[in-house]
């Protein structure tokens, strides 16, 4: 049993189809868990398919195995929620392709999980026309979104389905969760074109944008979100809006005595344009999450299978492939950090460790003769723990070295500040750069000498080649001129920089862009917006930040840019330790995306009407949330609800040896938040440090923040966009799937 409820039933030829359709309602009200209590969008989704999908198929399932046969689109949404080990669990034998051929199983029954699309649609009819036997047993099919009237009347064509579907639902899912609290509808070539669409001022939507709001009202269905307020700026967004809540209004119930909202009160959709910033995408960050994605080969539509030389015990080096999710307790915790940070910890971690399981580590060496057999004993109980721990261990101690060595080779220490003092307009010292300039030469000589080191290091492939940090900074030069260089001096730096073709064209475009919508004093729309929003922010923000508090933080920023030159030349980090561990330590880099800030005036409710209204009509704010809004103040802090830490078929969660460290209740368990939900989505792609600030924000104001976007933004697959491209390189690595 699903305990869905019907919601909607649409007129077809077909009788049983329209019996058989209903729409899932998706609640978060899980058996015996408030709503709440959210486990995180990933483990979420990954709760729905399970208990929706696949125990509800095999409720109903003649047989005790089941087929499972998924389109394009679907293998992309589910790849990076569900292991085969959960497959298994949940009695699939079997996972296959809806595109290729497949061999007959007459004796099991088939799941379809498919995007309601004329392809799929068509490839679901072929099983079950013209076969002189059956292909499978019943048949249960899921549509990733809602079905058309005529989809589901061309549907009911097939008689052979007709007489054994035992399901037909749509499950709000076309999206991909990434983490805990990010998503991206994997729409690569939604809101690409920032420069057209800018010059035409157009707020109409081409089909690819169409269909990306589409997808993002099943985020907002899929939460049960269905009468959110939408906040925007731009003429697309708006339009994005528009079409969203249209997609939302026909795909859900409305009546509030069948489907409630959450008790948290109304949610807020906040919708930003990557056409208001294109900067931040082009900047080197210092996190690990982010020089994870910008030094090492990433794959995967979620991009977290990293690719990466591991030493072997005979000294040679192999290529090993790696997940990077949420089952890997040691990448949610430091993701987000200062990879200084990152490195000065995981060398503690090690000492400790062994330190604390000497005996299994004396047996992993072979050295176990010199062990009392009491010791020996104790020794092989921990073995299956002690090589799990070592294993993630070592893993990221190699994922950090390999990133610190590679950001060293290159000499982007050098280039990143030059980065920040375009970006900022402030040097080192915090000083104002009267003429930005002024910095030309700096950036050619940056230029010339990124360009070799560049060739000399990373012409792997095609994809990689296109990640040139020598043309990243020449943007951020552009950017920082307001896309408005005399002849002469677009003449010196193009020059130092020798661009292809292709690479020209990316930067012309980027100047022509930004000329446009920059202020007369040269900022753009979203850094004019943060600035606007910064006093209205800072009696609330200054509340938790003591002028001590910021001495010593200002006095860090300068420790931790130290570090990072120590780490990278394979030095100790550990005067780290001297900062106090203040979590703000991080914050090295003077470029905060103002996104962040846009964000936080948002999750505060401090987010001017004027400046980002409101879309009439959409939804009002509930008495529920008269606790929350309006207030500008930190709520309480987090209250952690009790989970059980189970092993979920892969990483290393629920391995705790000791001297390992214990999985968090933050990090493992569901939160507690206070007040409605901030949704946010980027048209044009999410970069990785808006990602860390939906996070900040949201540990800081207890307000649970999801954020998004239409794509995941890579700084080549920005640069490639520039230049009118668009389409997904054909060069790209191959991606891993569930079939």
């Amino acid at each position: 049993k699903t305990n869905s409820k019907p919601s909607r039933v649409l007129p077809t030829t077909s009788s049983k189809l329209t019996e058989l359709l209903i729409v899932k309602k998706m609640s978060l009200r899980r058996t015996g868990q408030k709503v709440d209590n959210f486990v995180g969008l990933r483990e979420f989704v990954r709760e729905i398919v399970q208990r929706n999908v696949l125990r509800a198929s095999a409720a109903k399932a003649r047989s005790g195995w089941l087929v499972l046969v998924l389109d394009a689109t679907a293998s992309k949404v589910l790849t990076p929620i569900l292991g085969m080990y959960d497959l298994m669990e949940e009695r699939v034998s079997l996972v296959e392709s809806l595109e290729k051929r497949r061999q007959p199983f007459p004796e099991f029954d088939v799941i379809y999980v498919a995007a309601p699309c004329e392809k799929s649609i068509r490839a679901i009819k072929a099983d079950w026309v013209g076969r002189s036997s059956d292909m499978y047993g019943d048949a249960h099919v899921y549509f990733l979104s809602r079905l058309k009237q005529e989809q589901l009347a061309e549907l009911g064509t097939a008689g052979g389905l007709t007489k054994r579907l035992q399901t037909l639902s749509e499950l709000n899912l076309d999206f991909l969760a990434v983490e805990a609290q990010a998503f991206t509808l994997a729409e690569e070539e939604a809101f690409y074109q920032l420069s057209p669409a800018i010059a035409a001022g157009s707020k109409y939507l081409d089909p690819i944008e169409i269909r990306a709001a589409k997808k993002f009202a099943t985020v907002c269905a899929t939460l049960k979100e269905t009468k959110p307020i939408f906040r925007f700026k731009s003429e697309r967004a708006q339009a994005f809006a528009e079409t969203a809540w249209r997609e939302l209004r026909e795909s859900t119930t409305m009546s509030t005595t069948s489907d409630k909202q959450t008790i948290r009160g109304t949610a807020t959709v906040l919708i930003l344009d990557r056409a208001d910033d294109p900067l931040t995408p082009l900047l080197h960050e210092y996190t690990y999450q982010a020089l994870v994605h910008d030094m090492l080969t990433i794959q995967g539509e979620c991009r977290d299978r990293v690719t990466y030389a591991k030493a072997t015990k005979a000294g040679e080096t192999k290529e090993e492939t790696a997940l990077l999710n949420e089952k890997d307790d040691l990448w949610v915790e430091f993701r987000h950090e200062h990879i200084a940070k990152v490195v000065d910890a995981l060398r503690n971690r090690v000492t400790d460790f062994l330190a604390h399981n000497s005996g299994a580590a004396q047996l992993s060496r072979g050295a176990g003769r010199d062990l009392s057999l009491g010791d020996m004993a104790q020794a092989l109980k921990r073995m299956p723990e002690f090589q799990a721990a070592t294993a993630a261990l070592n893993k990221h101690m190699t994922l950090s070295h390999e990133c610190l060595s590679k950001f060293h080779a290159l000499n982007l220490l050098e280039q990143s500040q030059l980065e920040q003092t375009l970006a900022t307009g402030l040097d080192d010292d915090g000083i104002k750069i009267s003429k930005p300039q002024s910095l030309l030469t700096q950036v050619c000589n940056a230029v010339r000498g990124s360009s070799s080191s560049f060739k000399g290091e990373r012409n792997s492939s095609p994809s990689d080649q296109e990640e040139h940090h020598a043309l990243r900074l020449v943007a951020v030069y552009f950017v920082a001129r307001g896309g408005r260089l005399a002849e002469a001096e677009r003449s010196q730096i193009l020059d130092a920089l020798n661009p292809t073709p292709r690479q020209r064209d990316a930067l012309l475009a980027l100047s022509r862009l930004v000329a446009k919508i920059v202020a007369a004093d040269g900022k753009l729309p979203a850094v004019a917006d943060a600035a606007k929003l910064a006093p209205i922010l800072q009696a609330a923000l200054a509340q938790r930040q003591t002028a001590k508090q910021k001495k010593t933080i200002k006095k860090s920023k300068f420790s931790m840019l130290n570090a990072l030159k120590s780490a990278a030349r394979g030095g100790s980090t550990s005067s780290l330790g001297s900062t106090g561990g203040n979590e703000d330590d991080v914050a090295s880099s003077r470029y905060v995306p103002p996104a962040k800030t846009i964000i936080e005036a948002a999750a505060y409710d401090r987010l001017p009407e004027d400046l980002y209204p409101r879309l009439p009509g959409a939804g009002t704010a509930s008495t529920a949330d008269d606790t929350t809004r309006g207030l500008g103040l930190p709520a309480p802090p987090n209250k952690v609800a009790a989970q059980s830490v189970r092993n979920r078929g892969g990483g290393n969660r629920g391995v705790t040896p000791p001297g390992a460290p214990a999985p968090t209740a933050s990090r493992c368990g569901a939160k507690s938040f206070v007040g409605p939900r901030l949704i946010v989505i980027v048209l044009g792609g999410i970069t990785y440090s808006e990602i860390r600030a939906a996070y900040e924000i949201s540990h800081a104001t207890n307000r649970e923040v999801l954020i998004g976007g239409t794509s995941l933004l890579a700084p080549s697959t920005f640069i490639n966009n520039l230049a009118g491209g668009g389409k997904k390189s054909t060069n790209s690595p191959p991606t891993s799937s569930l079939i």
